[in-house]
């Protein structure tokens, strides 16, 4: 692809968003410590807001920040990718992936042949979710043998293809055997076909601790230890800067039809149903009201939300340095809320 055109960061006056959807975002961060950074681009400039409470840390545009499952976008374009290239094919099931690629996975043949790449990218796998018992680590004991067998243990809560139901297990398996098939780790594969062509220079998939991550909280007030998500890293475990996500995203709408804003565009285009006014891509989700598209994801200490208006032309990114509620809270309304404006 052309590298990305230089992006112009507003000065401070520049606002992203009103003082009213400011004070929104505010109310979501109430630990003394939170800080969002809101930044809003047009593919030429970003503006930016940062909306803190006391104590809060520094922030600009190139700090890096836990992104939860906003991963799955990141994995769902790498899925276009290996598509466009021929390496494999998005209704390949794992029956026909597992024997060709380094895995151990072996599932019952009634799941492993209806069991698709594509289904498990619009979360309609039928595998179970890890419950995540407690907040501090729930994904470090999980290397790849661990994932390997907690797959091949799995008993299946609906036939796979049949029906939605998001399991954090989907993206970790999915990426497990995107790198099998490039003959890569999931770092080095997401580095090279996204972070470099993006000149994402904040981003890094290695599933490990990050000492220069901005400082955290739970929604308690307690400083948050970033997650070691190992081989979830697929799922969860990308941290990136605002900056780097504005890149990524504003993809979507770019004037270049290289091969990567192919990939992101395939990648967002609905192919399922996540509810009644949602509509699946791989990795990234349509609210068909508004035509938004987006990814969302939290973790104990982090909250993020990087979503699209094509028909505006426009991107936008919200991270926030305290996690909303262990496994839930978003800025997806308000995110949503924005864009369509």
């Amino acid at each position: 692809m052309i590298p990305p055109p230089a992006i112009t960061v507003a000065q401070a006056h520049a606002s992203a968003i009103s003082p009213e959807l400011q004070t929104a975002v505010a109310k979501r961060i109430g630990v003394d410590g939170g800080i969002a950074i809101v930044l809003r681009s047009d593919g030429k400039g970003v503006r930016i807001d940062r909306i803190g409470t006391t104590h809060a840390p520094k922030v600009d545009e190139n700090t890096r920040f836990e992104i939860g499952e906003v991963s799955e976008a990141i994995t769902g374009t790498l899925l276009a990718d290996e598509v466009r290239r021929n390496e494999l094919r998005v209704d390949e099931p794992l029956s026909q992936v597992t024997t060709t690629s380094s895995t151990d996975v072996r599932l019952p043949a009634r799941y492993a042949g209806a069991l698709t790449l594509s289904a498990l990218a619009t979360h309609r796998s039928g595998l179970p979710r890890i419950p995540l018992r407690e907040a501090r680590q729930p994904y470090d004991a999980y290397d790849r043998a661990a994932l390997v067998a907690l797959v091949n243990g799995a008993a299946f809560a609906a036939q796979p293809g049949s029906r939605y139901a998001p399991s954090n297990v989907d993206y970790a398996l999915l990426g497990m055997l995107l790198a099998d098939r490039a003959g890569t780790s999931y770092a080095q594969l997401a580095a090279n076909r996204i972070f470099t062509p993006v000149e994402m220079k904040g981003a890094l998939a290695d599933g490990l601790g990050d000492d220069t991550l901005v400082r955290s909280y739970g929604i308690d007030g307690t400083v948050a230890e970033p997650w070691r998500w190992r081989a979830f890293t697929p799922e969860g475990g990308v941290r990136a800067s605002g900056l780097d996500l504005v890149k990524f995203a504003n993809l979507l709408f770019s004037d270049d039809q290289g091969p990567l804003e192919r990939d992101v565009r395939e990648a967002a285009t609905p192919i399922a149903d996540a509810g009644p006014d949602t509509g699946i891509g791989l990795g990234w989700l349509t609210d068909r009201a508004s035509g938004v598209v987006y990814a969302s994801g939290s973790t104990h200490g982090s909250v993020a939300f990087v979503g699209v208006s094509k028909q505006h032309r426009e991107s936008l990114v919200i991270l926030a340095n305290v996690g909303l509620g262990f496994a839930g809270g978003s800025f997806d309304d308000l995110g949503i809320r924005i864009l369509a404006q």
